[in-house]
C-alpha cells in the first residue's frame, strides 16, 4: 500500500509520497482541482530544490513529491528544518458551535508550542485558556496531527501540532491574547464556520474534518 506525509508550506500542500495509486490521484483532483504539481526527487539536492521553489509561493495549490524510499525521503525532508512540538484545540460548546479566533488577520484554531515537561494535553488546554481567557474546558479525544513549515530570520522550522477535541459550557467573556497577534474570538456555528474557513489556513479545514 502506498505510503504518503502531508505537510504544509506557505499553506501550500505537499505530499511525500513512494507511489501514485489512482485512488490517490484522484483524490488530489478532487481536492485541489487539478491543480498540483508533480515532483520526483532523486537526493536531498533535488528535495531542497523543491523546497526553495515552493517558498517562493507559487500558483499551484499542492505539490506531490515522489521519491522510492518514503521513509528516506521523510528523513531527508526533516533534515532540512529544526523541529518544533505544538498542541491545540477544537473547542465545542452544547450547540457543537466551534471556537475561533482571529490571529494577524486570518481565522485559526488556538494552540502553541509545548514547553518542556508537559504533555500534549496538558499544553494544548494551557494554550487554549491563554489565547482565549476560556476557563471551563474539557478534553473529549485526540484528533489528527498537522504538519508545517515557517522561516524566522532565515531558519527552516518544522511544526508538528496535535489537536485535541474539547468540550466548554456558554462562554462569552473572552479575552483574546493580544501579544499573540489575537484580536478576536467568537463561537462559530454553522452560518459563520464556512465565513471563518474562508480566510483561514488550509491545514486547519483538515483539523476541523477531523470531529
Amino acid at each position: 500500500m502506498a505510503q504518503n506525509y502531508k505537510i504544509f508550506i506557505n499553506d501550500i500542500a505537499v505530499f511525500l509520497v513512494d507511489s501514485l495509486p489512482l485512488t490517490f490521484q484522484q483524490q488530489i483532483n478532487q481536492n485541489y482541482n487539478g491543480c498540483f504539481l508533480l515532483v520526483p526527487c532523486h537526493d536531498l539536492d533535488d528535495l531542497e530544490n523543491v523546497v526553495d521553489c515552493i517558498e517562493k509561493k507559487p500558483e499551484f495549490k499542492t505539490c506531490v513529491i515522489l521519491g522510492d524510499d518514503i521513509e528516506k525521503l521523510k528523513s531527508d525532508y526533516l533534515s532540512l528544518y529544526k523541529c518544533v512540538e505544538a498542541s491545540g484545540g477544537v473547542v465545542r460548546n452544547q450547540n457543537k458551535d466551534i471556537l475561533m479566533i482571529y490571529r494577524n488577520n486570518r481565522w485559526d484554531l488556538p494552540k502553541g508550542k509545548i514547553d518542556s515537561g508537559e504533555t500534549p494535553e496538558v499544553a494544548a488546554i494551557r494554550e487554549v485558556k491563554e489565547e482565549t481567557g476560556i476557563r471551563d474546558l474539557d478534553l473529549v479525544r485526540p484528533l489528527i496531527s498537522t504538519f508545517h513549515t515557517f522561516k524566522i530570520d532565515g531558519e527552516r522550522y518544522f511544526k508538528q501540532t496535535r489537536w485535541f477535541e474539547m468540550e466548554s459550557q456558554p462562554f462569552d467573556r473572552f479575552e483574546p491574547q493580544l501579544e499573540e497577534g489575537i484580536t478576536e474570538v467568537l463561537w462559530a456555528d454553522n452560518v459563520k464556520l464556512p465565513e471563518c474557513l474562508a480566510n483561514s489556513y488550509n491545514s486547519i479545514e483538515d483539523v476541523i474534518r477531523s470531529l
